[in-house]
């Protein structure tokens, strides 16, 4: 399936994670851990069928269904991973389309992607970067134990791949409702990887789409953010998006 319960659920309010390019849930193993005393965390994977989505469109339309079908009217908060925050922020729309209120969404050290780059040739060199990531090394142990999992070591490529075209062509529309970017406060980890200006901003080039944009910075790089190292970190500050939402909600 592609939502996967990482703690054992209790009906309690819902913290659900989007994969990065990889697809996996798997790195999402210490942070569900640090949130699972108060919250139902789940992880959204890409799951293998007859035919891949496409788009960051395709995936959020699959995912919301998916939680849809056991969020009942439970407080919901929605963090998306690298490529992941992509798809968080057109869940979210999605929902906001229904007014359905989520008590919070988060990007994780996600950039604007590049076709939403006025400026052609910072849009080109930003994907020229995104392109000389290595995805794969980027996942580290999460995918050699994914491939190990589903003896399908040739598959984790082609969806990191699959992801990366989908993250490139995505040129979202502005979003008026509330997101919170947690930036990662180590430089990306190679050096080879140079982004234009605008994406090496504070707000990774978010402002212009997401007018109600705050920033926060987490340790860690882009991979390290959610490692077991950094899991109570991350942890700490979605308890506090989310309890400051409920908080208000009760007031």
């Amino acid at each position: 399936d592609a939502l996967v319960p990482l703690v054992p659920p209790g009906g309690r309010p819902m913290v659900v994670l989007v994969h990065g390019a990889g697809g996996s849930v798997l790195p999402f193993h210490a942070v569900a851990s640090a949130l699972g005393e108060r919250y139902d965390v789940y992880g959204l994977q890409a799951v293998d069928g007859a035919r891949e989505a496409e788009s960051i469109e395709e995936l959020a339309d699959r995912y919301v269904t998916a939680v849809d079908a056991v969020r009942g009217s439970r407080p919901l908060f929605l963090a998306g991973w690298s490529v992941g925050g992509c798809v968080a922020l057109e869940m979210a729309r999605r929902w906001q389309a229904r007014d359905v209120e989520l008590a919070g969404v988060a990007l994780l050290d996600s950039w604007l992607p590049p076709a939403a780059l006025a400026d052609e040739p910072a849009a080109r060199r930003a994907r020229e970067a995104f392109g000389a990531m290595d995805l794969l090394a980027g996942e580290g142990d999460a995918a050699a134990r994914l491939a190990e999992l589903t003896e399908a070591a040739g598959h984790i490529p082609a969806l990191l791949e699959r992801h990366r075209a989908a993250f490139l062509r995505y040129a979202p529309e502005p979003y008026p409702g509330a997101v919170r970017l947690l930036r990662a406060a180590e430089p990306y980890p190679d050096p080879r990887v140079e982004f234009p200006a605008i994406l090496r901003r504070e707000d990774h080039g978010w402002r212009e789409r997401i007018p109600d944009l705050a920033v926060s910075e987490i340790p860690g790089n882009h991979f390290t953010l959610i490692s077991e190292e950094n899991s109570a970190h991350l942890a700490g500050v979605i308890h506090e998006i989310v309890d400051d939402v409920l908080s208000f909600d009760e007031i």
